[in-house]
């Protein structure tokens, strides 16, 4: 027998935790890569959203409609950029306390 079941129970749990590894490294890019994607299109989007006339005016009333006028397209995209920013940052603070968690066990 080339191993004894000590090494060979430690070269299954190395080998499992690489896997899983890999697994979560696959999963991270396809989120961001999804991440990436839905901001291109939402900064496409608004990019050619046609823009008002010189004699057009945005409606704006007390029931939030003022942020359908076509002028509001940057602070749409500024609010969604700012929302998946904090998705990131938490998402990253997440896994960082997890890995602490593990890392003391």
């Amino acid at each position: 027998m080339k191993y004894t079941n000590e090494e060979t129970v430690n070269e299954v749990l190395k080998r499992s935790s690489k896997v899983r590894k890999e697994r979560e490294k696959r999963a991270e890019r396809v989120l961001a890569g999804a991440g990436t994607a839905l901001l291109a299109a939402l900064i496409a989007v608004i990019a050619f959203l046609p823009r008002a006339g010189e004699g057009a005016q945005a409606v704006g009333t007390v029931y939030g409609s003022f942020l359908l006028g076509r002028e509001a397209g940057g602070y749409v995209l500024a609010a969604v950029i700012a929302f998946v920013l904090g998705i990131v940052v938490t998402l990253l603070l997440i896994k960082r306390r997890n890995h602490e968690q593990k890392r003391q066990e």
